[in-house]
């Protein structure tokens, strides 16, 4: 008995650790993404291009991003995915190109696995 529940401690106290290393919550463990505004504008059937980054991490290769609108009836993002690298000749931020649909406003949000997300607000208006 005394065996089993020792056993039962030193795992919960493994778990726990790993746990705590994981930063739940969503938080990140490798950096955040950043869009270069936190809001924009565009005209109804225009195009407005933002940037996208990833900062605090020790490397950007291969962090596959995806990209989407809360609401595609007031705005799109043209692309669903971006790949970030830090190697010579691939991109270490994303240019995107964020497409005004109706008027109101919406939110982007840009995420990938092991980093903070990014959201920026879309204002649309009339062109």
């Amino acid at each position: 008995m005394f065996k089993q529940l020792i056993v039962l401690i030193s795992s919960v106290i493994v778990l726990s650790a790993c746990n705590s290393s994981n930063n739940s919550g969503g938080t990140s463990t490798n950096g955040a993404l950043e869009f270069n505004q936190n809001t924009y504008q565009v005209a109804s059937n225009n195009l407005t291009e933002v940037i996208l980054s990833l900062s605090g991490s020790n490397s950007t290769s291969g962090v596959s991003v995806t990209l989407s609108s809360s609401n595609n009836n007031i705005a799109v993002v043209t692309q669903s995915q971006c790949v970030l690298s830090d190697e010579s000749g691939f991109p270490s931020s994303c240019e995107v190109k964020i497409k005004g649909v109706s008027t109101g406003s919406t939110t982007i949000t840009a995420s990938a696995a092991g980093v903070a997300i990014a959201t920026a607000t879309v204002s649309v208006g009339s062109a």
